[in-house]
């Protein structure tokens, strides 16, 4: 992710978390079935004011999910002592890259 700058304070509008969140599908054929979701790998960050700055970061692998498709957002917010953040930042770029194994039939439920 590459933020080319922010707004606000350094004590309020400087912080930010960014995430990956996966959902896992619910079965189109199941009334009573409903999405599921898992956030992880979250980091926080201090955003420089005069931007030009990249966050990498790995997570561990999911076994996990539905068998009916995932969803996976990579998500950023501003954060502050206390709660939310001020001000605003720029995102200039924002990239995922996962890497899909086979679970081998293996589920969180099993």
């Amino acid at each position: 992710m590459d933020l080319v700058g922010r707004t606000g304070s350094a004590w309020t509008g400087s912080w930010c978390q960014v995430a990956v969140e996966n959902i896992a599908l619910k079965d189109p054929n199941n009334p009573n079935d409903f999405d599921r979701a898992i956030e992880n790998g979250f980091v926080s960050y201090n955003v420089p004011a005069t931007g030009g700055s990249q966050i990498y970061f790995f997570i561990d692998a999911y076994l996990w999910g539905s068998g009916h498709g995932n969803k996976i957002n990579l998500w950023v917010r501003k954060t502050a002592a206390g709660g939310a953040g001020t001000g605003q930042f720029t995102v200039g770029s924002a990239q995922l890259n996962l890497r899909l194994v086979d679970d081998q039939g293996h589920s969180c439920g099993q």
